[in-house]
């Protein structure tokens, strides 16, 4: 097993003629850090003012596994139980799962069981998954509101990996990807083709701020597409 990180892609990626993709999901309550995550995996700074994600959106990666190009897809999804029923659709074809909770919001723990129930209904049963708990920046072992030792242990009741991540420092966020990657390469879960009918997503934003999780709709549109430019 061999691997390598290729160039960062984003909104004017090139589509090459056939390459493998891997489509990762984040998952997890508002403001566990989810979109903070995923542009800290692709490279970009870690930003303390961003557009809410309310709907899907996502972003690619590429990487060289044994030696051919695999691009990662991390589509980041709404947290808020109001937009589950709009994400569901997009569980289907995912070859691994990001579960985050943030370590100091106890609730966003507790829905894990909630998620975990949802992957059951709308994903494969083998589908590979990791557990993050980010925001390790904001405390400490004694301030936490889940320690490690609950992350453990509901880590190994569902039998997947956990990782504590930090995506304002970066600590353990590659590693939580590369790991999971990993997992789907050796567990032999397929990984398809690009469907470029299927990149195409609607996405509305609202500003907010790292400590502000109150999400709103807002009327500011934007499309995104693997195959522009």
């Amino acid at each position: 097993f061999t691997f390598r990180c290729g160039l960062q892609c984003g909104a004017s990626l090139v589509v090459m003629p056939s390459y493998a993709l891997m489509k990762i999901l984040l998952l997890g309550d508002s403001g566990v850090g989810k979109t903070c995550l995923a542009l800290r995996f692709v490279g970009e700074k870690f930003q303390k003012s961003f557009k809410v994600t309310v709907g899907i959106d996502f972003k690619v990666k590429e990487f060289y596994v044994d030696g051919k190009p695999v691009k990662v897809q991390i589509w980041d999804t709404a947290g808020q139980e109001r937009f589950r029923s709009v994400a569901t659709s997009y569980y289907r074809k995912a070859a691994g799962v990001v579960l985050v909770y943030d370590i100091n919001n106890l609730d966003s723990f507790k829905s894990l069981e909630n998620w975990i129930d949802v992957l059951n209904q709308h994903t494969d049963k083998g589908i590979a998954k990791i557990l993050v708990g980010n925001k390790l920046d904001q405390t400490d072992s004694k301030t936490k509101a889940v320690t490690t030792e609950m992350g453990l242990a509901f880590a190994k009741k569902h039998g997947i990996k956990f990782l504590e991540t930090s995506a304002k420092t970066d600590k353990n966020v590659q590693q939580a990807m590369i790991d999971l990657i990993k997992d789907i390469h050796a567990s032999g879960i397929q990984v398809r083709e690009v469907d470029r009918s299927e990149c195409r997503i609607h996405v509305l934003g609202e500003s907010e701020t790292e400590d502000d999780h109150d999400e709103q709709e807002s009327t500011q549109k934007k499309w995104t597409c693997c195959s522009t430019g």
